[in-house]
């Protein structure tokens, strides 16, 4: 994937803070990008409302690690089932206290 794919996928999804619509990779142009900077020009397609965005500080390195394929976690094992379940057995009538009160 190439630098501006990566700076697409930033805003890739956002919505429109007009009509609520979601900016796909065609709403999204970059108009200058280098390290330390990064301008764009957001359009949205619904109601041809049009931002510009500057991004200061900008590092690539990091931009790109954000994206990079994480690792899938280990597949469930019978091991893993039985622990759980010895778990829930222990339990006792007092489990509730266990689940964090709401904030």
């Amino acid at each position: 994937m190439n630098r501006n794919d990566y700076l697409k996928r930033l805003f890739f999804g956002a919505n429109c803070s007009l009509c609520d619509e979601k900016f796909d990779e065609n709403s999204i142009e970059i108009m200058r990008a280098q390290d330390g900077l990064c301008v764009f020009r957001i359009k949205c397609k619904n109601c041809l409302k049009s931002f510009g965005v500057a991004i200061l500080g900008l590092n690539f390195d990091e931009i790109e690690s954000l994206f990079e394929k994480k690792e899938e976690p280990a597949p469930i094992t019978y091991d893993d089932v039985l622990d759980a379940h010895k778990f829930f057995q222990g339990l006792d009538e007092n489990w509730a206290k266990l689940i964090p009160k709401k904030v």
